[in-house]
């Protein structure tokens, strides 16, 4: 158990989300400039938005450590558990509707993995964990310079988890 666990709130708390009606929903933010002329429309602030879809990055130890122990190996069942779930209907994502997910990988480099090239693979396997069309497993973008750490894939990064499974 780590020393500082009390002082590391992500350590001690977790989130919960809750579905509320609209009347909870955040308002419009304000225009970056505002016009100089008067509008004669409703005003957008008073606008209630509807709430945006969360986009998940997990991120894994991949250093020798982590794969001697068989942490690396817990944590990817445990994603696994944690996203899908097998119903009479087939397999369905335990996330919220029109959530994303990204996965990275970490040891003295950043990997990115770029699921987008992957969920367009016309089968795959989880025995072996690769895409069975020819391309081979998902594309991996290295990010050699952790001191100023970069984002090869921008928001292209995020695939729906049941495309990407």
């Amino acid at each position: 158990m780590r020393l500082d666990h009390l002082q590391r709130p992500e350590l001690n708390k977790g989130t919960v989300d809750f579905l509320v009606s609209d009347e909870y929903w955040a308002i419009e933010p304000p225009p970056n400039l505002n016009p100089s002329y008067a509008s004669v429309g409703p005003s957008k602030r008073s606008q209630h938005r509807k709430p945006q879809p969360m986009n998940y990055v997990f991120a894994f130890d991949i250093s020798a450590d982590a794969v001697k122990s068989g942490f690396l190996r817990t944590s990817c069942d445990a994603l696994r558990a944690i996203l899908y779930q097998e119903t009479e209907e087939g397999v369905v994502c335990k996330l919220s509707t029109g959530s994303k997910i990204a996965i990275i990988s970490y040891d003295c480099v950043l990997n990115v993995y770029n699921l987008v090239s992957c969920s367009t693979c016309d089968t795959y396997s989880v025995s072996n964990l690769s895409c069975q069309n020819g391309s081979g497993t998902a594309d991996v973008l290295v990010v050699p310079d952790i001191e100023d750490v970069f984002l090869p894939l921008g928001p292209d990064i995020f695939v729906d988890p049941i495309e990407a499974r």
